[in-house]
C-alpha cells in the first residue's frame, strides 16, 4: 500500500481486477521435489470457501504422470508442472463442460471435509 500511496494510484481504480481463476491443472506425479505442490489444494479449498455461494469455485485436476514433458513439448518450453486458465480464456466454456464427464480426482468446493478440526470444502 505504501507503493500506491507514494505514486497516487489507488489499488483497484487504476489496476483493474485479473477475470478469475477456474481451472488449474497440475502435473503431481513429475514434480520434484515430490511435496512441491501438496500445499495447493488446501489452499484452493480456502480460497473457494471463502468465497460467496453463487460464485464459480476453482477446480484442480491432476494430470498423469509424463503430462508435463508432453505440454513443455508442445508451447516450446523446458518443464510445465502446472497451468492455470482463468474466465477470460477463450475455450473456458468447452472446458468447463469437458471437465463435467471427466472421472477421477477433480477437487473444488462441494464436498467437506476436516482438516484439523475445522471444516473446509474439498470435492475429492
Amino acid at each position: 500500500m505504501t507503493a500506491f500511496a507514494r505514486s497516487g494510484l489507488t489499488p483497484y481504480k487504476d489496476h483493474p481486477r485479473r477475470p478469475p481463476l477456474i481451472q488449474i491443472f497440475l502435473c503431481p506425479a513429475d514434480v520434484r521435489p515430490v511435496g512441491f505442490l501438496n500445499k495447493t489444494p488446501r489452499l484452493i479449498s480456502r480460497f473457494n470457501s471463502s468465497m460467496p455461494f453463487d460464485a464459480t469455485p476453482i477446480k484442480i485436476v491432476p494430470l498423469p504422470k509424463g503430462v508435463a514433458s508432453m505440454l513443455a513439448d508442445c508451447t516450446r518450453m523446458r518443464r510445465i508442472v502446472a497451468m492455470a486458465f482463468d474466465s477470460k480464456f477463450k475455450g473456458s466454456l468447452a472446458l468447463s463442460l469437458c471437465l463435467e464427464d471427466v472421472p477421477g480426482p477433480i477437487m473444488g468446493a462441494t464436498q467437506t471435509h476436516k482438516n484439523k478440526g475445522l471444516k473446509s470444502k474439498i470435492q475429492i
